[in-house]
Formats: C-alpha cells, sequence, structure tokens
C-alpha cells in the first residue's frame, strides 16, 4: 500500500513536470539558417542577439529577438521571413573572439604608437615627424585589425543556398 502512494506521488510530480515543459512554446520556436559544412543549421532562439539586413536597409542592424512566431519581432519591430537579405554571424570559438579582440586592439596600438612616435619626434626637434618605416608598421597594424575583423564573422546571403526558415516544434 505504501509503495503505490509512493508512485502515485512520484508519477504526479512527473507528469507536472512534463506538462510545464510543454507550456512554454517560445522555446520551441526558433529562426533556422540552412548552411553547408559540418554544421548544417544556425539556430536563432528568443533572447539570441542577431545581426542582419533587411531588404530596404543599406546598413546592418543588430537586435534580441524577443519573439518568433509567424513573423520575427527584434527590438519591438516585427519583419516577415522574406524581409532578411543578409544575416551576419560571429563565431563564438576561442580562437574567433581572440581574432574580434585583435581587430579591435592591433589600430588602436597603431594610433597610439604615431603619436607617441610624433610626440616624440616633436620634443626631440627632429624632422621628418613620423618616418616612413613607422608608418609602414603602423598601416600593417591597421590592415591586419582589418583583416582580422573580416575573419571573425560570416556574412550569409538569404537566398536558394542559405534559406532562413521559422521552425515550430510544438506537439500539438
Amino acid at each position: 500500500m505504501k509503495a503505490i502512494k509512493t508512485f502515485t506521488k512520484r508519477l504526479v510530480i512527473f507528469l507536472i513536470f512534463f506538462l510545464t515543459i510543454n507550456f512554454g512554446s517560445d522555446a520551441q520556436r526558433f529562426l533556422g539558417l540552412d548552411k553547408g559544412g559540418r554544421e548544417k543549421r544556425i539556430r536563432f532562439y528568443p533572447g539570441d542577439l542577431i545581426t542582419f539586413k533587411t531588404r530596404e536597409s543599406t546598413h546592418f542592424v543588430s537586435g534580441r529577438i524577443d519573439n518568433i512566431g509567424d513573423s520575427v519581432t527584434i527590438g519591438g519591430i516585427k519583419y516577415a521571413v522574406s524581409d532578411f537579405r543578409r544575416i551576419k554571424v560571429y563565431r563564438g570559438n576561442a580562437i574567433e573572439l581572440l581574432l574580434l579582440s585583435g581587430a579591435v586592439n592591433l589600430p588602436a596600438a597603431a594610433a597610439l604608437f604615431l603619436t607617441a612616435e610624433a610626440v616624440s619626434s616633436q620634443l626631440h626637434k627632429d624632422y621628418p615627424l613620423v618616418e616612413p618605416k613607422h608608418l609602414e608598421l603602423s598601416g600593417g597594424l591597421i590592415l591586419g585589425g582589418f583583416l582580422m575583423y573580416k575573419l571573425s564573422y560570416r556574412n550569409f546571403r538569404i537566398g536558394k543556398n542559405h534559406p532562413l526558415r521559422i521552425f515550430d516544434l510544438a506537439i500539438k
């Protein structure tokens, strides 16, 4: 008799647990970008940060996904899936994060180096203010930062090769 009560109590807790999981239907919808390669689909869930360009805009827009229904709500603005033209995906690996930090820090280091060189030359009354070899070095640092920035993300053009769709995994 005691075993039946324990079993019934555990069964009720188990059922309540799974019923509460099913009520969160927003977590069962996601925006999927299909692509080739090892990872075949990139998933965007509500709360994720997304960077995209629409058919009407000329620049990229970033925002958090608020809701995914028949359309996608980002920052309070509804977008149809057909409105997306490009999606910029930043990679999350450690090496890509290193590339992104290098992309920011190398041009700043080049500017600091040129400023320090110019101030030093001015204090010592040297001519030229900045030597050509230092200009080449700073230019190399800026170019390295630009290349690291381009390597830190991937730009997907939405179309036949990379379709963007809303997936709904709710059990009805």
